[in-house]
């Protein structure tokens, strides 16, 4: 968990020292260059049913500063270890089809169940019969506000019959970066 920075209220008379500095300047503005941060995606491909919600696991990180997520264990999870507003970008992607729907759904404390814990954001999309990209993609802000708390990603497609997610960077993956405290 990243330590976020408090700052203190000089008055005439404090004495500056090195170690005052260290912690009310350079601390904080380390903080602020290397904010908690998780880019994650998934580089394998999950085979999706036709009209039913699918956790997606990660199996490739990016970058992961604060510990928020592991490929080995509970890989379908983004846990926040630091309090504070995060901006959240997910990227869900299935091959061309000029059919169905797409839907990302995040959760909140799931256990891997589509029904379970509460849902953050449901975000449609349309397919593109030429190319992935109509595929959902949706950036906002949510306040984690207990240590632990986590997230995950579940996928529906509604193309009549099962497709596989695409894979790579910039296909079905999420982020998350904090913001303010």
């Amino acid at each position: 968990m990243a330590t976020i920075p408090s700052y203190v209220t000089w008055v005439a008379g404090t004495v500056v020292t090195a170690a005052a500095l260290n912690s009310q300047v350079r601390d904080p503005g380390n903080f602020y260059l290397a904010r908690p941060y998780c880019n994650m995606f998934n580089n394998t491909g999950v085979a999706c049913t036709n009209g039913t919600a699918t956790l997606i696991p990660f199996d490739t990180e990016i970058e992961d500063n604060d510990s928020m997520h592991s490929t080995v264990t509970n890989p379908s999870r983004m846990i926040f270890n630091t309090p504070g507003v995060y901006l959240i970008i997910p990227r869900l992607s299935f091959p061309s089809t000029g059919t169905g729907g797409r839907i990302i759904n995040l959760r909140l404390n799931s256990a891997g169940s589509n029904a379970g814990g509460t849902s953050l954001l449901n975000t449609t999309g349309t397919p593109n019969a030429s190319n992935a990209i109509g595929d959902p993609t949706h950036s906002w802000f949510y306040r984690a506000a207990n240590v632990g708390d986590y997230m995950e990603f579940f996928a529906t497609q509604s193309s009549g019959g099962s497709q596989t997610t695409v894979t790579g960077t910039l296909a079905t993956g999420i982020q998350a970066m904090w913001q303010i405290a």
